[in-house]
């Protein structure tokens, strides 16, 4: 008898940092997954380490203190609300509670990879619409690939790893009112990023909205993420954490949670770093930096004469790590960059510049 499911083979490896062993000590600067540098709030931190002498208790089940807080920060209900695991666990979740085989899923590449991996697993297929080269979605290419097995449609708005905004609230109304399937509108740059589609939950019970305390909220370290929907949908959500997971969240990430109360200020001061990051990088030759909604930049370096992927090789050599955007579906030019801390934004731009003063010099002795 064959042990692994069949939907597996469906699934391959993503190439990407996330499943290899990196360097995660202060020798290295990580700038590989776009976190937000800001240090963590004293408040937050003195109620984490409240905690810290109750290790040997549960956490509070189903997360039920994080939705509290998080009901109160965006005025919905606490059955409108689910948590997980990171935005990862809240879409492993999602697929497990609506896919069924030979369902259909529509993606938007070079976007999140997780949307096909968590489809796949449930044996669902997947139905790609992409991105223009202005990283635009034509919407029209979109509604015309929806087809009768179409369960759902992810959409990353603000999309990562472009940056930009792919949806207007009044194109995410039209899809509402035409698709029957589930629009999942995963938005979890808010808070950096101000565009919200969340209030037409209340209005549309085929919408959900994915967030995360990992971006503005600076709290990647403790994963927790959650979803705002129909009462139905996060009803038979929660069904599948109370038989196989009830104890969702640690309690280190439900005492953290608190940071939610603190959203408009570290999303406005996190702005304000990107911001002066961004005028660093425009002091380097021939980079055009690409502004973004999100907590990271988008270097395009086709004038260099370079590739991304020769680019981010020449970085780690030198002690700086950052994301290979291929693994997205984006092309060998564009670079996925993130906020590093202000003690070590001249260390970053001072060697990027070592490494295209070093591609140059290559591309200058092949001329010769």
């Amino acid at each position: 008898m064959e042990i692994l499911r069949k939907s597996l083979r469906g699934v391959g490896l993503l190439s990407w940092e996330e499943g290899k062993r990196i360097d995660m000590s202060d020798n290295v600067v990580n700038l590989l997954w776009g976190e937000n540098p800001i240090p963590i709030l004293d408040s937050v931190k003195n109620n984490i380490i409240l905690e810290l002498d109750k290790m040997n208790r549960y956490p509070c089940p189903m997360g039920y203190l994080v939705i509290d807080r998080i009901s109160k920060a965006i005025g919905f209900p606490a059955e409108n609300i689910v948590v997980d695991n990171g935005i990862d666990g809240i879409l492993n979740l999602l697929s497990r509670t609506i896919i069924d085989p030979d369902n259909v899923v529509i993606i938007t590449p070079p976007t999140f990879p997780v949307y096909a991996s968590t489809a796949k697993l449930m044996g669902g297929n997947v139905r790609e619409v992409k991105l223009e080269n202005d990283f635009s979605l034509d919407f029209d290419k979109l509604m015309d690939a929806i087809c009768e097995n179409t369960k759902a449609i992810y959409i990353a708005n603000p999309n990562n790893p472009t940056g930009n905004l792919l949806l207007t609230n009044r194109q995410i109304e039209e899809i509402l009112k035409r698709f029957s399937g589930l629009l999942v509108i995963d938005e979890c740059y808010y808070g950096i990023c101000k565009s919200t589609a969340v209030d037409l939950v209340r209005k549309y019970d085929n919408l959900i909205i994915l967030r995360s305390f990992s971006k503005t909220l600076n709290l990647a370290g403790l994963r927790i993420g959650y979803a705002v929907g129909s009462e139905y949908l996060i009803s038979a959500m929660k069904g599948i954490l109370v038989n196989c997971n009830p104890f969702v969240l640690d309690r280190l990430a439900q005492a953290g949670s608190v940071a939610i109360e603190y959203s408009d200020q570290l999303g406005d001061e996190f702005v304000l770093a990107r911001e002066q990051f961004k005028q660093k990088l425009l002091t380097i030759e021939k980079i055009k930096v690409i502004d973004t909604e999100t907590s990271f930049l988008v270097l395009d370096v086709f004038d260099t004469g370079g590739k991304a992927s020769e680019i981010i090789v020449g970085m780690k050599e030198l002690g700086v790590l950052i994301k290979d955007s291929r693994v997205y579906g984006m092309d060998d030019r564009y670079i996925r960059i993130g906020i590093p801390r202000k003690d070590l934004e001249d260390v970053v731009i001072e060697k990027l510049q070592l490494v295209m003063n070093d591609l140059y010099s290559r591309k200058c002795k092949v001329i010769l």
